[in-house]
């Protein structure tokens, strides 16, 4: 998928998606979010060895846009160089209600984000699963993982610079660098 101008993957209720060796690359959300990929509503998405270089969207999720009950697994996959130009999230954003983001294998490096989380948002009401990943870039605005009000993620084995926890974190382990 290259040089789209619309939500390229728009995966939206009742819908089981999975890709292997794909890649996303230059595509944008002009009014919305979700660069590459928009999932809502009861979704499934599992990507594994693809690629999210360079997609952006006008809001949240640079790259991925996953809320309302989506559950998105990633691995081996590389997310580089996408932005949120007025969200957060400029790799990947995960918001409520009751979605999931598992992820093994990741590297993440120099995602933008305008409002925080510039590699990872994880929102309020949503539980993620990380291991064996890099969240790192030099130019972030906040955060490059940002885990906001009662978004529990649990991370292990993981290279985590600059991550901010905002309110109350409960349930948030880490067992990280």
């Amino acid at each position: 998928f290259l040089k789209n101008s619309r939500d390229i993957a728009y995966f939206n209720q009742f819908r089981n998606v999975r890709g292997d060796n794909v890649g996303f690359q230059y595509n944008e959300a002009k009014s919305g979010n979700g660069g590459a990929i928009f999932s809502e509503g009861l979704i499934s998405g599992q990507w594994e060895n693809s690629r999210f270089d360079n997609n952006s969207a006008r809001g949240d999720g640079g790259a991925i846009f996953a809320a309302n009950y989506s559950a998105e697994t990633l691995f081996s996959c590389r997310l580089h160089g996408n932005e949120a130009r007025t969200g957060s999230g400029g790799g990947i954003y995960l918001g409520g209600p009751n979605s999931t983001l598992k992820m093994q294998n990741i590297v993440s490096h120099n995602n933008i984000d305008d409002t925080g989380g510039s590699e990872l948002f994880i929102g309020a009401d949503t539980y993620s699963d990380i291991s064996t990943s890099d969240f790192v870039s030099e130019i972030q605005k906040s955060g490059n993982v940002l885990i906001k009000g009662e978004g529990k993620a649990h991370i292990i084995s993981s290279t985590l610079k600059q991550l901010a926890i905002l309110e109350d974190r409960k349930s948030t382990r880490l067992n990280s660098s």
